[in-house]
């Protein structure tokens, strides 16, 4: 079932304009983000779980400065299907502007926190945070003459990188 979440997801996502890479977690998380990470400068991590820990980021890349940093990567607490949304929570310790203020978000999501909707993800959580973001693909907005603007209110690039255990690895791998 899970497998089933993941494909939507992934597929959702895609169309909203954001990448998406599905890992084993046994295998693979590190090697799939080095490309990126090489391709980065002043890369932030909040380093608040222990999967953002986990991320090996060159010294000369990484930077403790979110405002001046070029990508950001974090885990975010859950993903929706239907939108390939995720969503981001923030807390006394966890600020938004890691999502929302480099140019390339790279967010970390395990494939158990993926839900179908919003309304069954919200079914699940005792209360609703006091801040949450939903994030569907890049930041776009357009004037009133139609002219479309990337990143205006957010990140121009959004990766997320799906973390699955082998019973919930899709059929069809999608990278």
């Amino acid at each position: 079932m899970k497998n089933k979440l993941v494909e939507s997801f992934v597929s959702n996502a895609s169309k909203s304009g954001a990448q998406s890479i599905v890992v084993d977690e046994a295998h693979g998380l590190q090697a799939a983000l080095q490309k990126i990470l090489d391709a980065e400068n002043g890369i932030f991590c909040p380093e608040l779980t222990a999967l953002e820990r986990s991320i090996v980021i060159p010294a000369p890349r990484k930077t403790t400065d979110v405002s001046s940093a070029s990508a950001a990567v974090e885990e975010v607490a859950y993903g929706i299907a239907e939108t390939g949304s995720i969503v981001c929570i923030a807390s006394a310790r966890k600020k938004l502007q890691t999502s929302l203020l480099p140019d390339h978000h790279i967010a970390l999501l395990q494939a158990g926190s993926i839900y179908e909707t919003f309304l069954d993800l919200v079914k699940i959580l005792h209360e609703l945070p006091e801040n949450i973001t939903l994030i569907t693909g890049p930041s776009r907005t357009a004037d009133i003459e139609k002219t479309l603007v990337l990143g205006m209110h957010g990140p121009r690039r959004v990766t997320v990188v799906v973390i699955c255990n082998g019973d919930e690895i899709p059929t069809a791998r999608l990278t």
